[in-house]
């Protein structure tokens, strides 16, 4: 990630909104109505994306967990 968008992340944060960076990875906690959009994520920091809601990240925990 560069230091470019990196900026461009932590500078739109907003009150309740964190960003933690590990490795590849960044993870949100943000409320529903925040700016944060996959398609502005994306646009940030320049490179395909991925997200995923806390209830779809529960779903995905349970099923993993299943196997």
């Amino acid at each position: 990630l560069s230091e470019s968008s990196l900026y461009e992340i932590t500078s739109n944060l907003e009150n309740g909104e964190q960003v933690i960076l590990h490795g590849r990875e960044i993870y949100f906690t943000i409320p529903a109505e925040s700016i944060f959009s996959n398609n502005w994520l994306e646009k940030a920091v320049k490179k395909s994306c991925t997200t995923r809601n806390w209830n779809t990240t529960k779903k995905l925990a349970e099923l993993a967990n299943s196997l």
